[in-house]
């Protein structure tokens, strides 16, 4: 098992069929969730799925349980990074 930060994490050097980030990615920031979001798409298969969860709306706030800084790039942004990463939505 291994602990790393999603950014630099190795795991992105394997292939799987899908992801699944679960309250996580609007704990980073925008700039490291393009880079995640390019990582996944690069290592999900073609065809494979990756599900996330954010708020529709693009917003900031200070999350309840960690004090930091969360945001939400919005659906727009999101479909558009998807896209362009080569899911269909």
């Amino acid at each position: 098992m291994k602990c790393e930060a999603v950014e630099v994490s190795s795991f992105f050097d394997r292939r799987f069929d899908a992801a699944i980030s679960i309250g996580l990615m609007f704990l980073l920031n925008e700039q490291s969730q393009r880079q995640l979001i390019s990582r996944v798409s690069a290592a999900v298969s073609p065809g494979g799925a990756f599900l996330f969860t954010a708020p529709k709306q693009a917003v900031s706030w200070t999350d309840v349980l960690t004090g930091q800084r969360s945001q939400s790039l919005g659906s727009e942004a999101y479909e558009a990074l998807l896209k362009n990463g080569g899911f269909d939505l």
